[in-house]
């Protein structure tokens, strides 16, 4: 048995539901949709199409009148004055996303990828399982924006409240 095997049947025998590997692409499905919400703007930009699942690329912006807004070209430094958060948002938040075709298909994600440049952080969702081929429209809603402190995890959390909804177009 080879290492794909092996990994295959152990995430199989521990897992409802591998993590797609997203390596046989498809097709994107361009997406370009924002939704506001308490000074939080999330974007979807698209959903990358492949044979075990999709990835959703997104991104978070707060607005210059968030209390939390940094300016990308402030320096950054770890002594900002106490009440003045150390950086707008950092690591991945959680989403309590929830994913479902419009045909009542459900899909469930991990997270992939974070990165931040202070003022805004761009994201990756890896999703499965694939999309239904029948199906016209993926519905996106994200209910709340859960930040946890990734220098002082002790320092409890930040919420940003949503939700924000996407209904994307499946062409």
């Amino acid at each position: 048995m080879d290492d794909v095997a092996r990994a295959e049947l152990i995430a199989t025998a521990d897992d409802p539901m591998p993590a797609p590997r997203l390596y046989v692409f498809d097709r994107v499905v361009a997406a370009g949709l924002t939704r506001h919400r308490a000074g939080v703007a999330v974007t979807i930009f698209s959903l990358e199409l492949f044979d075990d699942g999709f990835r959703i690329r997104a991104q978070v912006d707060l607005a210059r009148d968030h209390p939390d807004y940094r300016s990308p070209l402030e320096p950054e430094t770890w002594d900002d004055p106490p009440g003045r958060t150390r950086h707008f948002r950092s690591g991945f938040p959680e989403t309590g996303m929830r994913l479902t075709d419009d045909r009542g298909g459900s899909y469930l994600f991990m997270e992939s990828r974070a990165d931040s440049d202070g003022a805004r952080i761009v994201l990756d969702f890896a999703c499965g399982p694939r999309l239904d081929p029948s199906c016209r429209a993926l519905n996106v809603s994200v209910p709340q924006l859960l930040w946890q402190d990734p220098i002082d995890p002790m320092a409890g959390f930040l919420l940003d409240p949503g939700p924000w909804d996407f209904t994307i177009p499946l062409g």
